[in-house]
């Protein structure tokens, strides 16, 4: 079953306030079609620049982690462990 910001909206992410939900939405929008080299880019400038913390990746896959599925979670959980080497 595809998963989307919508469905995510009417069950667990109608907790979270309209700003977060809007800034994942845009987030999602931005980097959608670019590869997993190009987003370890992006993520990787991100962090060396101070643009992100190990503490902002921990909330930013929390917040996004409901809305995917298993296989999504894990690869995310090992996406995080390496950034925050």
């Amino acid at each position: 079953m595809k998963r989307d910001l919508k469905s995510f909206m009417r069950g667990e992410g109608a907790k979270l306030d309209e700003s977060a939900m809007n800034n994942a939405q845009d987030a999602m929008n931005k980097y959608s079609g670019k590869s997993d080299d190009e987003l370890m880019r992006e993520l990787n400038t991100l962090k060396e620049n101070g643009t992100i913390n190990n503490a902002a990746l921990q909330n930013m896959a929390s917040t996004i982690s409901p809305m995917l599925n298993a296989q999504q979670k894990q690869k995310l959980e090992a996406l995080i462990k390496q950034l925050s080497n």
